[in-house]
């Protein structure tokens, strides 16, 4: 450090003037990743993080729960974790011990309790439930007595209905894992089970470092997870890392879809805050009042699809920016990774909290098990959180679908039927694919009025008219045919010639569609959508009139066979006719019976004329 003088005037507490203070006077602090001093670093002094490289240092679980939380709100739970291995009606000897070893036994339980600190607290005035780990404290594999205290904790929000908030780190204390650590991470699991059938939200933020097993255990029966900057996960320590492989930090975590977000850690009480407050207070969808001045186009057959397909054409992603605000993005399905065909997450709509996907295939192309996985998952979060769902299609792909794609999102369609929670699904340009496709199961489908649906391998029939348009269903005709329930207006041109006009035209249908299902309990809506899967096509009279038309294509599919059976029987017959011919008598049975016996007779008669001569 610089040796000169840095002048700080001021008086001291008897009035007098202050000496001035030499930079000598301080101890050496440098940030060992950029060499910045951090003495007068006001972020490090504050967050423990370096202003010029980001470097996050480790905290303390007690200083981590000051940044996190409201002044004042903690109240600290389960204190004690010896008391947990103590035989029952076992007293404490600390009253009859000599002092020096009262102080020893209590230094000693200090640095115990703060393997694990938990408690109640407010973040952003939200009442939650948080568990801390210490880095130092904590060892590769969790340990009965840290497992007991965070189960403890998992209950207690489980019992309050209080989100739960973990700060995981750990894997670096010596410490040797006991026979009971086979079975911690089950314990955790099923304590975390109950958290998502309770519908307890849960978080997690991944700090420095942590072991593979610490992270997947915790971090694993967690709805949001997010990371620090300089996190790094381990594998296990006590054994040679296979052929010197690196920790994975925070960027490939994420990178990997392993986790939501990296959020730096002076920003950290705000995100946390805005998540706990989109899934503490859900709001209420009301019915909007009015939209703007515009008229509905009826476009048909090749203009609609030219509409839907212009590159101009906002994208689902887009519309999904304009409507949610406070967005809290979720990234793939903690598995196979993540697609950014797919932007998914949790957000507001007018005041309503709400999880939200937006599917746009053919801006990013993906394999569909990818996208079927993330979908699922947003609907699990969905369901668990028990916030309304919004699915926006917009450009789909020609992609050629395997039978593994097929029976995924064959299943992916029977998940979004069976969700408890409020379903809309909003088409904004083409719906080709059977994946596309699978998302038409809703409370309620709306379709912009150029947004178009394709009929993948169909033939015209009685219904249709060959021609350049046959293969395409308006969203006028789906609407009569009762296959969506709403038209959304779009302006005059297209919504790519106004796409602000167009996002209000859209945000004004969802909320209606929103005030109008979430009245319903979950039971009813469940049994309610099922009713009108169940019914589709047969509502309306256009739909009626479909069906009939299949009816007809089938009788004269019936007709054409028929014609064709009667026209290669006449060819076979005339060319049996032109060819001799053997005829064959029909032997008369009876006759030949009789033959035969007579013959019969007649060999046994000369048989015993032999005999008779020879004699």
């Amino acid at each position: 450090m610089n040796s000169m003088a840095a002048q700080h005037p001021g008086t001291n507490d008897a009035g007098e003037q202050a000496q001035p203070v030499l930079d000598d006077d301080f101890p050496e602090l440098t940030c060992p990743g950029c060499g910045t001093d951090l003495a007068w670093d006001d972020l490090f002094l504050s967050h423990r993080v370096c202003s010029h490289c980001q470097r996050h240092f480790p905290l303390a679980p007690r200083d981590r729960l000051a940044l996190i939380v409201d002044t004042g709100s903690f109240q600290e739970t389960n204190e004690d974790v010896a008391a947990f291995a103590k035989e029952p009606g076992e007293s404490s000897s600390a009253i009859i011990a000599p002092p020096a070893q009262r102080l020893a036994e209590s230094r000693e339980r200090d640095l115990i309790n703060e393997t694990v600190v938990t408690g109640t607290a407010r973040i952003g005035g939200q009442p939650v439930v948080i568990v801390v780990l210490d880095e130092h404290a904590t060892g590769t594999a969790i340990g009965s007595l840290t497992t007991e205290k965070v189960v403890r904790a998992m209950e207690l929000a489980v019992a309050r209905r209080l989100p739960l908030t973990m700060f995981v780190t750990g894997g670096n204390a010596p410490t040797t894992s006991g026979p009971l650590s086979l079975v911690q991470p089950n314990r955790i699991a099923a304590v975390g089970a109950q958290l998502h059938i309770a519908g307890v939200p849960a978080l997690t933020v991944l700090c420095e470092s942590a072991s593979v097993e610490l992270a997947g255990v915790l971090a694993g029966q967690c709805d949001v997870v997010m990371a620090e900057p300089d996190t790094r996960i381990w594998h296990d320590r006590t054994h040679p890392v296979p052929s010197g492989e690196p920790p994975l930090t925070s960027t490939q975590m994420q990178e990997h879809a392993w986790i939501d977000a990296v959020v730096q850690r002076d920003r950290l009480q705000s995100y946390l805050a805005n998540v706990l407050d989109l899934i503490g207070r859900p709001g209420v969808a009301r019915v909007p009042h009015g939209t703007p001045a515009g008229g509905i186009v009826h476009p048909a057959g090749r203009d609609a699809l030219q509409a839907a397909r212009r590159p101009d054409r906002p994208a689902a992603a887009w519309y999904v920016e304009q409507l949610v605000s406070s967005r809290v993005e979720l990234r793939g399905d903690r598995g196979s990774g993540d697609t950014t065909a797919v932007r998914a997450g949790i957000g507001r709509l007018d005041g309503v909290s709400l999880v939200y996907a937006a599917l746009d295939p053919s801006t990013a192309p993906a394999g569909t098990e990818v996208i079927v996985r993330k979908l699922i998952r947003m609907i699990g979060v969905a369901t668990r959180l028990d916030l309304p769902l919004l699915l926006v299609i917009g450009g789909d792909d020609d992609t050629s679908e395997d039978l593994g794609s097929a029976l995924m999102t064959a299943k992916l369609s029977g998940v979004l039927s069976m969700a408890p929670v409020p379903v809309v699904v909003a088409v904004t340009g083409e719906v080709r694919s059977g994946l596309a496709r699978s998302l038409l199961t809703g409370d309620r489908l709306l379709c912009q009025v150029n947004a178009v649906f394709c009929l993948s391998g169909a033939q015209p029939g009685l219904g249709r008219i060959p021609g350049p348009g046959w293969q395409v269903v308006t969203s006028v005709e789906a609407q009569r045919l009762g296959l969506i329930d709403q038209v959304i207006p779009e302006p005059a041109e297209s919504a790519a010639s106004d796409p602000q006009a167009a996002s209000v035209y859209l945000r004004e249908a969802v909320g209606g569609a929103l005030a109008g299902i979430s009245a319903s309990g979950s039971r009813r809506r469940v049994t309610e959508r099922q009713q009108r899967i169940r019914s589709v096509g047969q509502s309306t009279p256009a739909g009626r009139d479909a069906m009939r038309a299949e009816l007809n294509d089938l009788r004269e599919l019936q007709r054409n066979i028929a014609r064709s059976m009667e026209d290669w029987r006449e060819r076979w017959d005339q060319l049996r006719g032109g060819q001799r011919t053997l005829a064959l008598q029909r032997p008369d049975w009876t006759d030949m019976a009789n033959r035969l016996r007579q013959r019969r007779a007649d060999l046994l008669e000369r048989a015993s004329r032999i005999d008779r001569h020879l004699r």
